[in-house]
């Protein structure tokens, strides 16, 4: 399994769950229903803004997010379901549980790293691993 950077806004609030997340499977089409593009595309359309899409998720059940308009083509986000919006109650997905991730798809392949140490915080290992 991989792990990446996140890059939260100050005012997301989750951040709170750390600076980074792990790779643990890019969709497919015509797989097992929780790496299934068309079914987790399904299950997720109505949760996500509509200028991204979803093509893998990580051991938690948020999902790494592309974005497929002309402002936002091509960029790469993280999704953290532990804070998304309460559709129920008329609240409208928007980027509040939204991460920047990279600027393409081959920055952040390049930007995937090995996991963090056994007991290795991910702000210690954010710090190891992308050293400013």
């Amino acid at each position: 399994m991989f792990t990446i950077r996140l890059h939260w806004t100050k005012e997301a609030k989750a951040a709170e769950n750390g600076p980074a997340a792990d790779l643990n499977e890019l969709l497919k089409i015509n797989s097992e229903p929780s790496t299934d593009f068309l079914r987790t595309w399904n299950d997720f359309k109505d949760r996500i803004p509509k200028d991204l899409l979803c093509f893998a998720r990580d051991s938690g059940g948020s999902v790494y997010l592309i974005g497929i308009k002309e402002y936002n083509l091509g960029k790469i986000f993280f999704w953290d379901r532990d804070y998304e919006a309460d559709i129920d109650a008329g609240e409208t997905p928007n980027y509040d549980n939204i991460a920047f991730v990279a600027n393409s798809f081959t920055e952040f392949l390049l930007a995937l790293r090995e996991e963090p140490d056994d007991g290795e915080s991910l702000e210690d290992w954010v710090k190891r691993v992308y050293p400013e």
